[in-house]
């Protein structure tokens, strides 16, 4: 059990966990654009969110635009004479759509979120997924690697619910009985029923 004087005598650790932090994300299109598609971006605290959220309560993509607008550190997208060099009005996200694509302005949102530590990463969540399907036993892995084989997303096979996943086996079992019968009935040495 966690106590006082533990998070006393780690109190560094943990503010370090907690502080602001940084990274990079790189935007193809603008690397191809411009000749160099790197965001640095920040992490924003639960208060920042929470207040953002408030601000914009019934329109999600406003929120996200906000929170792209916050959190990008190499372009100054809050002041006011870039915003006018830009056509866009003053103190709006209009500046974040006009030079981001929706697809990016998700994709800097979300990496916002794990920085923010509000969304787990979906790569640990993908490695998380893989183990319990080991732990789980080997008949649905082995249906994941039958159909990663058959040119499916791991993403999708992932995302199967229970009854879904049964049913791929199902049909994945059915397949390599039919595989079986068909060589069997090929084989001459074979002798049939």
């Amino acid at each position: 059990m966690i106590t006082a004087e533990m998070l006393l005598e780690n109190k560094k650790v943990i503010e370090e966990g907690t502080a602001e932090k940084e990274d990079v994300i790189t935007l193809s299109r603008l690397e191809k654009v411009l000749g160099d598609g790197e965001i640095k971006i920040k992490s924003l605290s639960v208060n920042k969110i929470q207040n953002i959220t408030k601000m914009n309560a019934k329109d999600e993509y406003k929120i996200t635009l906000t929170i792209v607008q916050n959190a990008v550190t190499n372009i100054p997208l809050k002041d006011k004479e870039f915003q006018k060099q830009l056509g866009c009005k003053i103190n709006s996200t209009d500046i974040v759509e006009k030079i981001f694509l929706p697809r990016e302005v998700k994709a800097i949102s979300e990496k916002v979120a794990i920085l923010s530590g509000i969304s787990a990463d979906k790569n640990e969540e993908i490695i998380k997924k893989i183990k319990k399907l080991i732990i789980q036993g080997d008949e649905d892995f082995r249906m994941i690697s039958y159909y990663l084989d058959k040119g499916h997303p791991l993403k999708e096979l992932l995302s199967l619910d229970y009854c879904e996943q049964k049913i791929y086996v199902a049909c994945m079992l059915q397949n390599k009985k039919e595989d079986i019968e068909e060589k069997v009935s090929l084989n001459p040495f074979i002798e049939k029923r």
